[in-house]
């Protein structure tokens, strides 16, 4: 089990896809390029053909319904519901991260489209979570940030917000002034984000890149999980 956990730990931030995507817990659906905010009406791809974003919900919530008639009475509920664009520029971009974050939520239909914010890197905060070094956003004059915008309903939020130890590792506040950017040319202004209540982790007085995740124009070195749990294991042993 450690051994388990160490090597899960290593791998942090955790494989992204290569392009937006929607999660579920069974499956990831693409979202055809180019791709812009999160409607109902968004297009989703399904093998040779497109579905949107309401009927995959019916879909989802159908297969996990323990309803006689197969039909979730909520599909429709959710599909429309208020949703939190939530800026992921370190493991929630990954699927991986979503899994574990959303495991006990058996019907989730989360959509995470690709996105830049510019002017942010993705640094390592000054704390330890789950036996590795998370991430942190951090200004970077000139340095543009690649990330994911999950559009997360209130239940999801709050397990997220769960997920990120809200108060004790992270706060939850607006990135203000900044705009992500879709590849559709669209954006969102001031998008939500979770800062570290810790201070970012220096060497030489400088924050460290997290390698792994993706930037342009990057000012600060980039340091693996690995090479930065060593380095933090000498200075503490």
């Amino acid at each position: 089990m450690i051994g388990e956990l160490v090597a899960r730990a290593k791998t942090y931030p955790f494989p992204r896809q290569p392009g937006s995507f929607v999660f579920t817990h069974g499956r990831l659906y693409p979202v055809p390029h180019p791709a812009g905010p999160w409607s109902p009406e968004m297009e989703i791809a399904d093998g040779d053909r497109t579905v949107t974003f309401a009927e995959l919900c019916e879909r989802v919530a159908a297969e996990t319904s323990t309803d006689r008639a197969g039909a979730h009475p909520d599909a429709g509920d959710y599909a429309c519901a208020e949703r939190t664009p939530v800026f992921g520029y370190s493991s929630n971009a990954s699927p991986e991260a979503l899994s574990h974050k959303f495991a006990m939520l058996p019907h989730a239909v989360i959509p995470s489209i690709r996105c830049r914010v510019s002017d942010w890197d993705a640094v390592y905060s000054c704390h330890v979570s789950r036996g590795y070094i998370p991430g942190a956003i951090h200004p970077s004059p000139g340095t543009e940030l690649h990330g994911t915008m999950s559009w997360l309903t209130d239940e999801e939020l709050e397990m997220m917000n769960a997920s990120e130890s809200l108060g004790t590792n992270y706060e939850f506040r607006p990135l203000k002034g900044a705009s992500a950017g879709f590849e559709s040319g669209e954006s969102i202004v001031s998008p939500w984000v979770y800062f570290t209540l810790h201070g970012e982790l220096r060497i030489n007085d400088m924050p460290v890149a997290v390698e792994g995740t993706i930037a342009d124009n990057r000012r600060y070195g980039v340091m693996s999980e690995t090479e930065i749990l060593e380095l933090a294991h000498q200075q503490l042993s």
